[in-house]
């Protein structure tokens, strides 16, 4: 029954909103039926779990307010986006990405480093796993999360890691480092190891980047020129907290950093790379991620010009604010990402504004956009 309720919504959607006020050739009834059953599986296979709806809106009502802002000889244009431009991550495919984290990049990381103590190829699975060097690489890591999206729920789950090498945040009060400590001590003397009680792995997860940003910048001056020498973000908090942990002795001092991010874009892994280089990062942390998208997702110049059009035609410049402008005019999403994405559980800012964008009192701005984001910098909630 809500199958059929969500198909005649769809149609309406294309007979009134977009079809009916166009002065183009209207499709042929077979194409109308077509775009109406994509809207419909579209709806009930990824976008009506977007979780920035409210309980009585979805996808397909969600979108007919957005269109209905267009101009009519916009709209064609606006649904052609979405229906093939969009990527839409959902939760499903969050979690199995997730669930090859530790087969695919942590536990082959352990073993190539245990085969090296060792001395013995990193091919001799059965006989490296089974050693002690390896059960303790294994247990003297410590996993923590960077944000609330780093899913260290499903991580744990699909990994044969101890709960207790697990931490929601990153940084750890005292209480929390004594008790890491003493049952690190337990498990390595109960596998008979005489290695010393301190973390000699960090992994800190996180679940999205696309520019880089928000890791590692240069600090800007008054002028807005780069201060020498001098970098800000997650991974400066970091290193100045693990210094803290090392002189604790709950990390080893030459403990390795690995920084896992499950989605980066090519433009921010290069980015990073050559920020951490910068910055002397570098030797004591190592980038790692589970999927990279490739430079064919962004919106370019030439192929994408219609949807950049649109972006840029209605986007308010009362959205400018002092977040979004540190690294460029935000009208494609922060730092010109130009970025056609959307996460189950809100939408980047690096996509374009006018997707994600709403009403706000204190600006004004009556915009609705298709998949509304919850912004954690806002004018409403300073």
């Amino acid at each position: 029954m809500w199958g059929i309720v969500k198909e005649l919504l769809a149609r309406r959607l294309l007979d009134t909103v977009v079809y009916g006020d166009s002065d183009d050739a209207r499709p042929s009834s077979d194409e109308v039926a077509a775009e109406t059953a994509q809207l419909t599986r579209l709806a009930a296979l990824k976008y009506d779990e977007y979780e920035g709806y409210s309980p009585a809106v979805k996808f397909l009502e969600s979108l007919a307010i957005w269109l209905s802002q267009l101009e009519p000889s916009d709209r064609r244009g606006a649904l052609r986006f979405v229906n093939e431009r969009l990527l839409f991550i959902s939760a499903a495919e969050m979690d199995h990405l997730v669930g090859t984290i530790y087969p695919d990049r942590l536990r082959p990381y352990f073993i190539r480093k245990a085969a090296h103590a060792l001395g013995v190829s990193h091919t001799r699975v059965r006989h490296v796993t089974a050693s002690v060097e390896f059960q303790e690489l294994h247990r003297r890591t410590l996993i923590m999360g960077m944000s609330d999206g780093a899913r260290l729920d499903k991580l744990r789950r699909a990994s044969s890691f101890s709960t207790e090498q697990f931490h929601l945040v990153s940084t750890l009060d005292v209480g929390k480092q004594e008790d890491l400590r003493g049952k690190l001590a337990d498990a390595l003397s109960q596998m008979g190891s005489s290695a010393p009680a301190n973390f000699a792995t960090v992994v800190v997860v996180d679940d999205f980047t696309a520019s880089g940003t928000t890791m590692l910048r240069p600090v800007e001056t008054e002028d807005s020129s780069e201060k020498e020498g001098a970098w800000e973000g997650k991974l400066v908090r970091l290193r100045e907290h693990l210094v803290q942990l090392k002189d604790a002795g709950i990390v080893a001092a030459d403990a390795r950093i690995v920084v896992l991010i499950y989605l980066m874009t090519q433009k921010s892994r290069v980015a990073l790379a050559e920020r951490m280089r910068n910055s002397g990062l570098e030797s004591e942390f190592e980038l790692r991620d589970a999927h990279t998208f490739g430079e064919d997702v962004p919106l370019v110049n030439g192929r994408d010009d219609e949807f950049l059009r649109i972006f840029e035609k209605y986007f308010q410049e009362e959205w400018v604010d002092e977040h979004n402008r540190k690294a460029g005019h935000p009208r494609f999403g922060f730092a010109d990402s130009r970025l056609p994405l959307v996460l189950h559980h809100n939408a980047p800012n690096n996509t374009p504004p006018v997707v994600w964008k709403q009403h706000d009192p204190a600006t004004g701005s009556g915009w609705s956009g298709v998949f509304p984001r919850h912004e954690r910098h806002s004018s409403e909630r300073p």
